[in-house]
């Protein structure tokens, strides 16, 4: 099993992936390395996997962590640039199974072509999730203003308030790169992956999950929170409590 997701979001992945007993390998970019714990399962083989240079984007920033709103877009077509990386890696690798998130809209289509199966990992909520709707809606359907995102969708069939704020989502769109906008990379990360696999639990979003597996037409699985790892203290590794 291999994971392919941003650098952001490694210590979720790790903590998905070490409660499986099966071998997997962890695609990180050079500098990230230094973040992970130095306890990690010998079954995690750690890839190496450097971001291609992009006009624009700083040399030091591999996460969206490092930018402000207007300099994301570069780090997602660098992203989208390590696609034939990518590729040369899951045909040596040997791997049956790869995760990963939206940023890499197109390694669904290339792990199909390669017989490997492809996972969508959602870090968000199910509800935010549910809110954003199906593939079908968010690839073909018809461009959205930002008025209609302060409204509850019509696909929602539960109780919900859920819905952006005006200057939230005007916000958003500083980050959206103007090659395939985030809405698109969602529905095709969602549309071409076997199983989505959703950072929740069915104690605490049932009918968002239940919506999500009538809108996707596929398994949907609650991984849990994942909350971060503590120590004795309580403490996560960030040093937060």
């Amino acid at each position: 099993m291999a994971c392919l997701r941003p650098p952001h979001a490694i210590p979720r992945c790790r903590h998905l992936l070490s409660s499986k007993g099966s071998s997997r390998l962890l695609h990180l970019h050079p500098k990230n390395l230094q973040k992970l714990p130095t306890d990690l399962p010998p079954s995690i083989t750690l890839v190496e996997l450097p971001l291609p240079r992009v006009h624009g984007l700083p040399d030091s920033a591999e996460s969206t962590a490092e930018l402000p709103n207007n300099k994301v877009p570069y780090l997602k077509k660098a992203y989208d640039m390590l696609e034939p990386a990518v590729d040369e890696f899951l045909q040596r690798s040997g791997v049956d199974w790869i995760i990963h998130d939206f940023a890499s809209h197109w390694l669904p289509q290339v792990a199909s072509r390669l017989g490997v199966n492809s996972a969508f990992f959602g870090v968000f909520s199910a509800t935010s999730l549910a809110f954003l709707g199906p593939p079908s809606v968010l690839i073909d359907g018809p461009s959205r203003r930002p008025e209609d995102f302060t409204v509850v969708p019509k696909w929602i069939d539960y109780p919900s308030k859920v819905r952006f704020r005006l200057h939230e989502i005007v916000t958003h769109q500083d980050c959206m790169d103007t090659g395939a906008s985030d809405f698109q990379r969602f529905g095709e990360s969602i549309r071409g992956s076997k199983s989505v696999a959703v950072r929740s639990c069915s104690e605490f979003e049932a009918d968002p999950l239940r919506l999500l597996q009538k809108l996707y037409g596929k398994p949907v699985v609650p991984v849990g929170l994942l909350r971060p790892a503590t120590n004795a203290a309580g403490e996560t590794r960030d040093g937060s409590s």
